[in-house]
């Protein structure tokens, strides 16, 4: 397996464009290769774990293609949307809070009618991001990393890995509080920009597998 070189600058980790081996390794044809049997382990387990969750946490398996082999699927942290949601919490609370010290409102309300309603407001846009959080995939397979939103119709952001030209793994300072990471692509085709797996646990080794795949993917194309 050829090693990945990877180097650090600042809070931003760099890795190097994948390169089409030279050549491969040769297998008996009785042997099946080893990370194909870790491939179908892969699916059994995304299989099985999605029959035992409950259906808004489920990974909605017909996104994907036909013959197509999970390596693996994650969620964003729990703590994404608080995340997500920062901005619209603060505002909403500074303003409650603004409120009740000047007693000054909106629309001629009560100050704790008009801080209530800004609470409120704070709560469902932090319940919005939960229920995008809960239908949100990030999913890498043997062909393709997917992003994967929505339960009963998904919509599916996808590039095929041999198209990715290179990945980067940063850390935003609010990330390196829980030890989490997030994994940007880049494509090979210019009209379509860069996008991002935001807030992993155990972002490194996501990485490190997603490189794997794509020598992977390039090693079997055909020489």
């Amino acid at each position: 397996m050829m090693m990945v070189a990877m180097c650090a600058t600042g809070d931003e980790f760099k890795s190097q464009p994948p390169r089409r081996r030279e050549s491969r390794r040769r297998t008996s044809a009785n042997s099946p290769r080893p990370c194909m049997e870790h491939f179908a382990a892969s699916t059994l387990d995304a299989s099985t774990q999605a029959a035992a969750t409950p259906a808004i946490l489920r990974f909605p398996l017909e996104a994907l293609d036909g013959g197509e082999i999970i390596i693996l699927a994650v969620k964003p942290s729990v703590l994404s949307p608080v995340f997500d949601s920062a901005r619209w919490l603060v505002v909403l609370l500074l303003l409650a809070i603004g409120v009740l010290w000047t007693g000054a409102s909106p629309l001629r309300l009560a100050p704790q009618t008009a801080a209530q309603m800004f609470i409120g407001a704070a709560a469902l846009r932090l319940v919005y991001a939960v229920v995008r959080w809960s239908a949100t995939w990030y999913v890498l397979t043997n062909r393709r990393v997917l992003e994967i939103h929505g339960i009963r119709a998904p919509r599916v952001t996808s590039a095929p890995l041999i198209e990715v030209r290179n990945t980067y793994l940063t850390a935003a300072a609010h990330e390196k509080l829980f030890r989490l990471s997030s994994i940007t692509f880049v494509l090979q085709h210019e009209d379509r920009p860069p996008w991002t797996w935001r807030h992993l646990h155990q972002g490194e080794d996501v990485h490190r597998r997603i490189r794997r795949a794509i020598e992977n993917a390039l090693d079997a194309l055909p020489h």
